[in-house]
């Protein structure tokens, strides 16, 4: 395994939910989801016109699923977990190209869960939201140009309806943005990526978790179109902001600081790549433990770094 390659972790959202993610997503990529919680690890070793659904962003978006945490409930009804837990991992085999038949957008959309009653269930507004920016990403993923299509017109009744300060506008905007790179159009998504990190800057401020989030796209989308000098100084801010907002063990800093590892390893500088693959080694040992997946991934980077 080369370092760079993807790397799982406990993930802020990801795209789309309740802004608790770390890689970007619809309905979600900046506001609401996050790229996504926790999550993955580079993107850098891709072409810059990566296809869609290629093994990098499957690998990052079966993460973001496996990062899920859901909400128990006793007291009012929830969804069977067992049902839920299920289906959530028919998700994460689509994303990582292992079910077969794979799963489409429209089962994820119509997909009922039994209710529970006087016995603990997963929140239902939590799990809806869920499915709704799974069938969203898996969309995306397939890169439809209607998918696209339904994007842009969705940024643009925003901002029209809403103002281009609406945070409602500014997802919509990430969402357009993680569509075009997921089909490898990274010459559209860039700009679409700097503008959500503008506007969510200006509007939530620079300590908000979104922020850093969108920080992180934009770092992730300047690496897989090689731009590695844009995307180096975007890590080092994210990471340096995340370290000191959300804690050294929050999944969102681990995975920037594997992120970052990746890109200087890219960039031939091997030296400190190798120190932060060491530093994120230990932190994820500490915090997820030895046996994790992504503690896993990072140690077979390290190796991989320590012997070119």
């Amino acid at each position: 395994m080369k370092p760079g390659q993807a790397a799982g972790a406990n993930a802020l959202a990801g795209p789309g939910g309740t802004g608790d993610s770390t890689a970007d997503p619809p309905d979600g990529d900046a506001a609401s989801w996050a790229v996504p919680a926790a999550i993955g690890a580079s993107v850098g070793q891709q072409p810059p016109e990566s296809a869609p659904g290629s093994e990098v962003d499957g690998a990052i978006l079966a993460a973001w699923v496996e990062a899920r945490n859901f909400s128990t409930t006793r007291l009012r009804p929830g969804y069977d977990m067992e049902e839920v837990d299920a289906f959530a991992n028919a998700i994460r085999d689509t994303f990582a190209g292992i079910r077969e038949p794979s799963l489409t957008p429209d089962e994820i959309r119509t997909k009922q869960f039994s209710t529970t009653r006087l016995r603990p269930g997963y929140d239902e507004e939590e799990v809806d939201a869920f499915l709704d920016e799974a069938e969203l990403r898996l969309a995306a993923v397939r890169g439809t140009k209607d998918t696209i299509g339904q994007y842009e017109r969705v940024l643009a009744d925003r901002e029209r309806v809403e103002g281009a300060d609406h945070t409602d506008t500014i997802v919509a905007r990430a969402n357009l943005a993680y569509a075009y790179r997921t089909a490898g159009r990274l010459r559209e998504a860039i700009p679409q990526y700097e503008r959500t990190l503008a506007d969510q800057e200006r509007v939530q401020g620079r300590d908000h978790r979104d922020t850093l989030v969108a920080r992180s796209n934009l770092a992730a989308c300047y690496q897989q179109a090689r731009r590695l000098t844009d995307a180096i100084p975007q890590y080092e801010r994210a990471l340096a902001d995340s370290e000191r907002i959300l804690g050294a063990g929050d999944p969102e800093t681990l995975t920037t600081r594997c992120n970052l590892a990746t890109a200087y390893y890219t960039m031939g500088r091997l030296p400190e790549a190798v120190a932060v693959f060491q530093r994120v080694l230990d932190d994820c040992e500490r915090y997820l433990g030895p046996d994790h997946q992504m503690t896993q991934t990072v140690r077979e980077n390290l190796d991989a770094a320590t012997q070119s």
